[in-house]
């Protein structure tokens, strides 16, 4: 999303609220993130983001799982846009999302 705040999204109905839970530990100075590294010897690390990821969970009846599978896929960054931002062609700066530890933005409200 642009920030080095983990993200919390949460939908109920039509109302749409993201909160920022504070840092990744990947995005922290070398010393304070080999130190939280060190005390959680189960941490989920990848070699290239760190202990960024993401987990999308759906609770619902009668949910049309293909369809929100095919808009999620649909949603994903491409290999050819995630290199145009590396290579700086893109920027991230203009997205609605929290950047501050503890703030909610609604996105969208009922």
């Amino acid at each position: 999303a642009g920030t080095d705040q983990r993200q919390q999204v949460g939908q109920a109905g039509r109302s749409v609220r993201v909160e920022a839970l504070g840092p990744w530990i990947a995005s922290l100075h070398a010393v304070e993130r080999d130190m939280l590294r060190s005390n959680r010897p189960n941490l989920d690390w990848d070699d290239e983001h760190g202990d960024r990821l993401t987990e999308y969970v759906v609770i619902g009846t009668g949910i049309d799982e293909e369809a929100i599978v095919d808009r999620l896929d649909d949603a994903l960054v491409t290999d050819a846009e995630w290199e145009a931002f590396r290579s700086g062609e893109g920027t991230v700066d203009d997205h609605p999302f929290p950047t501050e530890q503890g703030d909610t933005v609604a996105l969208r409200e009922p």
